[in-house]
């Protein structure tokens, strides 16, 4: 903690007085000047910027290399499958208490959940075979961190922790998975209907920086060469195809209904929505169905399946942190070029209330309740997913280790021989 607290202390501090104005004031408005201007000059920013990305680099590392030891200390392997619950997912009961959300433990460095239903706590579950889990119970929502400094760093950080497990995996030859659970609304006119199951295929982020953020933006030159690109593309990386397809027969075989969402995240966020969001957001639905969205839905769950339209409040943050990835270009040789695979992600949906003419007297409090009555159905659902990816292994086959010029990709690896 002391770089933190070295880093904290390094800003600049201006003192004001209480004594007449004149020239002696007049002296005292230059040097707050020239403070203000030294604490805005470029380079100045740039190195505060560098720093908070280092500092963000010791935040995961630190994070992972806790949770790896609190796993040990319970004698359970190494995680394997990470989990983000939300209301109306419930955790199994033989889930192992690991820490709270920025407490002292494995879980310090975590931005605190920030509402109602989410408990804000990391657990652990032994899967045999070997394999244990991850769970995350509960999340901080992105909102909270709109005007803040470096709010991007912070709120990705959980899953940037998750990232740097996986690749640890990948070093050892095991392949991990992540699962995303959200609620949601969905529209009227769609298929799925509140209490049924989607699993988002696509997304579109409308809410920009009134109540969501963007795990790209700010200073991120560091971290896209050490954690991961934010330069990514999108089209086709919402929820992977293996693990879709397993979770779709799970639930179908349980007579949960079940299908592709394109989730949007409307500007009224944390509103639910108005009138005219829903106009735009039905239009621009109609529009991908023509260019892509219905072929990649039947792809995805069978011919003459039809997406849904999900409204969500910025999950598009959360996939796309989990969707940057390292790339690589060949010092000597700029053609030779290296991307890191994707990691396998699931992101699932739970519709709680029907966008369209019941909107205006929707009830968040009958919305949460409502989750939380099929809670214990979509925890059953989940735990028979995570206990068939251990058991079929053949859903997430190892991948390829990296040519030798690309080097390790954990930041573990990548900071072994530094002092």
């Amino acid at each position: 903690m002391a770089i933190v607290e070295a880093f904290a202390s390094s800003e600049v501090g201006i003192t004001y007085s209480d004594e007449p104005q004149g020239s002696r004031a007049s002296g005292l408005e230059r040097s707050m000047l020239r403070d203000v201007l030294g604490a805005l000059s470029p380079d100045t920013l740039a190195q505060r910027d560098e720093t908070a990305q280092l500092i963000e680099i010791l935040h995961i590392q630190e994070s992972a290399d806790r949770i790896e030891e609190a796993f040990k200390e319970k004698d359970l392997p190494t995680p394997t499958l990470f989990v983000f619950y939300t209301a109306g997912f419930t955790a199994p009961d033989s889930a192992i208490e690991l820490g709270k959300y920025g407490e002292d433990g494995p879980f310090e460095h975590f931005p605190k959940a920030d509402i109602g239903g989410h408990s804000g706590k990391g657990s652990a579950i032994a899967l045999g075979r070997g394999h244990s889990a991850l769970l995350f119970e509960g999340r901080s929502h992105t909102y909270g961190g709109v005007g803040k400094e470096y709010a991007e760093m912070l709120y990705s950080r959980p899953l940037a922790v998750v990232r740097e497990l996986m690749r640890r995996g990948r070093e050892r030859g095991v392949e991990s998975a992540v699962i995303l659970t959200y609620l949601t609304g969905v529209d009227e006119d769609s298929p799925l209907k509140p209490g049924d199951l989607g699993v988002v295929i696509d997304h579109l982020e409308l809410s920009g920086g009134r109540a969501g953020l963007s795990p790209g933006a700010g200073p991120h030159d560091i971290l896209d060469r050490m954690t991961g690109n934010r330069f990514e593309p999108k089209a086709g990386r919402a929820s992977d195809k293996p693990i879709t397809q397993l979770f779709t027969k799970l639930a179908r075989d349980r007579g949960i209904r079940v299908g592709g969402v394109l989730a949007v995240g409307t500007m009224g966020t944390t509103s639910y929505q108005g009138i005219g969001e829903r106009a735009l957001a039905l239009t621009l639905f109609d529009r991908a169905k023509a260019i892509g969205l219905t072929a990649l839905t039947e792809e995805l769950f069978g011919e003459g399946e039809v997406p849904s339209l999900f409204y969500d409040m910025a999950l598009s943050f959360d996939v796309d942190t989990v969707r940057q990835v390292i790339q690589k270009t060949h010092v000597d040789d700029p053609a030779q070029t290296y991307t890191e695979p994707d990691f396998s992600l699931l992101v699932v949906v739970l519709p709680t209330d029907s966008v369209g003419e019941g909107s205006g007297t929707v009830d968040h409090g009958k919305v949460v309740a409502s989750a939380l009555a099929t809670g214990e159905r979509n925890g059953a659902l989940i735990a028979e997913l995570l206990t068939t990816l251990t058991n079929d292994p053949s859903v997430l086959p190892p991948v390829s280790p990296p040519p030798a010029w690309v080097g390790p990709l954990s930041l573990q690896a990548q900071t072994a021989d530094l002092p």
